[in-house]
C-alpha cells in the first residue's frame, strides 16, 4: 500500500488518487532574489584563535520573503562558526519566488558561507601543525593506529585551525579512515576537504580526494552525488584528463537512474545532524528501521512536507513538486534502509 506525504502546516493532505495537474508542468516559475544578504558576524573567539572554516546551510525561503527552518547540512568542524552562520542566515531578505506572478515557497536553497580573516598572515600550514601533521601521518603509514588515533582527537579538540590547515585536517581524517576501512568516515572526511577547495589542499590532492568521494558516494548509492563530484572533478585544472578512469561508472549510474531497478541507501544517525539523501525518483520507502526515527522531512524545489516514519510504508512524491531532498532525525545509532522505487505517474 502507498501512502501519501503528511501536509505541513497548511499544505493539504494527498490522497493517492491525487495526481499533478498537468497544467502545472507549464507554469512559469521564477526563483528568489536576494535582497540583503547581510554576511556572518566572525565570531570574537574564534577570530581570537585565528579559526577559519566553511558552513553550508539549506533553508526554505516563504512567500513572504523570510528564510524559514534553516538547517546546518554540514561543516568543517568549528561549532562557533556554525551558530554565527545560522545567525546571519536567519535575518536574510529575499524577493520571494513566484509561480505565475503569485509568491510561493522555495523550499530547497543551500549556501555554503566561508569564514576567512582578513590579512591573516598564518593562512598556510604552521609549523605546530606541520609536525604534528607529519607525526600522525608516520603513524598511518606504520599502521599505527592507536597513536594516529590519539593525534586526530587531539587534533579535533584544539580546533586551532585555519582554512588551509582545516582542509589538510580532513585529508588526513579521510586518510586515517581509509586505511582503518572505515569508508563512512572516510567519506565524510573526503566531503569536507573537498569543501575547502582545491587553492586550499593544492590541485594534485583535492582531485584525488574527488576521485576517493565519487567512488565512495558511488558504493553508498549516492548516485545524484556521485554525479555532482564527477562535474567538481571535471572543472577542477585539467580535470577532464583526471576524470578519464571514472567516465565508465558515470554512464553506468545514468543508466541506473534511467533504470527500474530499486536503488537502496543505508544509514546510521549519527551526532545531532539530520541525515540527508537527494532523491533521484518520486517514490521511496523506509525500511529495516532499527531505534528512534522522530521525523522525516522533504524539501522539493517549492514544496515541503513532513511526516513520522514507520517501516515498510512508500511515499510517492507528484512529480511536480520538483527535484526532493531527504531530511531525517531521530536517536543516535539509529539505522534504516532507504529505498528508491522506479518512478510513479
Amino acid at each position: 500500500m502507498k501512502y501519501p506525504l503528511l501536509g505541513l502546516l497548511v499544505l493539504p493532505l494527498l490522497s493517492q488518487a491525487e495526481s499533478p495537474v498537468k497544467a502545472e508542468i507549464f507554469d512559469t516559475v521564477i526563483a528568489a532574489e536576494p535582497i540583503e544578504r547581510v554576511p556572518p558576524k566572525y565570531p570574537m573567539n574564534a577570530a581570537m584563535l585565528k579559526q577559519e572554516g566553511w558552513v553550508r546551510v539549506s533553508f526554505v525561503i516563504g512567500d513572504d520573503g523570510k528564510v524559514l527552518d534553516p538547517i546546518v547540512t554540514d561543516s568543517s568542524g568549528i561549532a562557533s562558526l556554525e551558530k554565527a552562520a545560522l545567525r546571519s542566515v536567519e535575518k536574510w531578505q529575499y524577493n520571494p519566488a513566484t509561480r505565475d506572478g503569485e509568491a510561493i515557497e522555495q523550499c530547497q536553497t543551500q549556501v555554503q558561507l566561508d569564514f576567512k580573516l582578513d590579512n591573516n598572515k598564518d593562512s598556510g600550514v604552521r609549523r605546530k601543525f606541520r609536525n604534528k601533521y607529519v607525526k600522525i601521518s608516520n603513524a598511518i603509514a606504520e599502521q599505527d593506529f592507536v597513536s594516529a588515533e590519539l593525534g586526530l582527537q587531539e587534533f579535533k579538540e584544539n580546533k586551532l585551525w585555519n582554512r588551509t590547515e582545516s582542509a589538510w585536517y580532513w585529508l588526513l581524517d579521510a586518510n586515517f579512515a581509509n586505511a582503518t576501512k572505515d569508508s563512512h568516515g572516510e567519506l565524510a572526511s573526503s566531503f569536507r576537504g573537498v569543501l575547502s577547495g582545491e587553492d586550499a589542499l593544492g590541485t594534485q590532492n583535492y582531485q584525488y580526494l574527488q576521485s576517493r568521494l565519487f567512488v565512495l558516494q558511488l558504493q553508498d548509492n549516492q548516485l545524484l552525488a556521485a554525479l555532482e563530484t564527477y562535474k567538481h572533478l571535471v572543472e577542477s585544472k585539467n580535470g577532464a584528463e583526471a576524470a578519464k578512469p571514472l567516465e565508465v561508472y558515470v554512464a553506468k549510474i545514468k543508466d541506473v537512474l534511467t533504470g527500474e531497478q530499486p536503488i537502496a541507501r543505508q544509514a546510521t544517525l549519527q551526532g545531532s545532524r539530520n541525515w540527508t539523501h537527494k532523491l533521484s525518483r518520486n517514490s521511496f520507502s523506509m525500511t529495516n528501521v532499527n531505534g528512534q526515527l522522530d521525523e522525516m522531512e522533504i524539501r522539493c524545489d517549492n514544496k515541503r512536507s513532513r511526516s513520522t516514519i514507520a517501516n515498510d510504508l512508500t511515499w510517492t512524491i507528484p512529480e511536480s513538486w520538483g527535484q526532493c531532498t531527504v531530511f531525517v532525525k531521530g536517536a543516535e545509532n539509529s539505522s534504516f534502509t532507504l529505498v528508491e522505487h522506479a518512478n510513479q505517474v
